[in-house]
Order: C-alpha cells, then structure tokens, then sequence
C-alpha cells in the first residue's frame, strides 16, 4: 500500500484582491507528470463566483522542503509576475499510511469544516 500526505497550509500577507468583498483564497497542488525533482506547483487563488478565480501567486517546492517549513516554521514566498503576493505556511507535513481504501477515498476531499456546518 502506498503512503499519504497530509498537508496543511496557511497565507499570510495575501493581498486582496476583490473589489467589494474580502478574498477568500483557496489552493491548487499539481505536480506535472516529467518532474523528476520531485517538486509540487502550489498555486493560490481568490474564488470568484462570478467570474474567472484570480491567480493570487505560486510557488514550487519538493516534500523536503514542506516537511522542513513545517519543523522549522519558515515561509514560503509566493511568486506573481515580478511582485511578492504573500506567505505560504506549510503548518502540517506529514507521511502517513492510510488505515484502509475508505479513509483514503476521504482524504482526498479532506478539508476543514466551516463555522456551524455538521461534519459529513
């Protein structure tokens, strides 16, 4: 059986980027397949409903790297155009075996609850 990350991130200095309402960034993990470094694209966005979601920075780094930034508490710089455009935290970085194919199945979804929402 294969191994699992858990992964748990935080922004800090995130500029906003919506007019009218507060930003509300989200992540995108891709890691494209002739990679032989091993590294993760970590690119934020601020949701937009009503348009296209405004890429807010990104930034490449490998497991290593997150499980350091997790032990040490170091920040990550997030890269957009030729400006800085905020902090990423890597708070969590943990490899993991998974219990079975249903916690697995549900770790791909996992995230955390909102505010008076009930667990699923």
């Amino acid at each position: 059986m294969s191994s699992m990350v858990r992964l748990k991130f935080r922004g800090k200095d995130l500029p906003d980027l919506d007019l009218w309402t507060k930003s509300d960034p989200f992540l995108v993990l891709s890691r494209p397949a002739r990679n032989e470094q091993g590294w993760v694209q970590i690119s934020v966005f601020d949701y937009d409903s009503s348009s296209n979601h405004d890429l807010i920075g990104s930034v490449q780094l490998t497991l290593a790297e997150m499980q350091t930034m997790a032990q040490s508490g170091s920040q990550a710089k997030l890269g957009g155009g030729e400006k800085e455009r905020g902090l990423l935290c890597v708070t969590e970085c943990k490899v993991e075996q998974p219990l079975g194919e249903e916690e697995r199945r549900r770790s791909r979804t996992a995230y955390p609850s909102r505010k008076g929402s009930s667990p699923a």
